[in-house]
């Protein structure tokens, strides 16, 4: 928007005369820091600010998506951890594990002392 303006202000010094302070070819008609026309500057700005603009727009929707996605998950894992709390409330309540003694019978079901087979792990 500022360029514009400072194009039509240049545009409106060249078509004028100047009250005899600076004469008409004194009047800017380049960009001091890219050395275009100032017509060709204010094209090249206005293109620059447009594909700023839609790659803003993208990236927005993206985000977007990502949110949907985001909302998408969150959901999922509350109903997961529904069903887990449900399944662990409706269970049995977990049983009493019984210390095995060295001589009794291995609970595997093999027949041989304890100490014989799993208790051998142990050591």
């Amino acid at each position: 928007m500022a360029l514009e303006t400072t194009a039509k202000r240049c545009e409106t010094m060249r078509g004028e005369k100047l009250r005899g302070t600076r004469p008409v070819a004194a009047i800017p008609r380049f960009c001091k820091r890219t050395k275009l026309p100032l017509e060709t500057f204010a094209e090249q700005m206005g293109r620059q600010a447009e594909e700023r603009a839609s790659r803003l727009d993208a990236r927005e929707r993206e985000l977007d998506g990502r949110a949907e996605r985001l909302r998408d998950r969150e959901a999922r894992l509350a109903a997961w951890e529904h069903r887990i709390r449900t399944r662990r409330m409706s269970g049995a309540p977990p049983q009493a594990v019984t210390k095995v003694g060295r001589n009794e019978g291995c609970p595997c079901g093999s027949g041989l002392k304890y100490k014989h087979c799993h208790g051998l792990a142990g050591r």
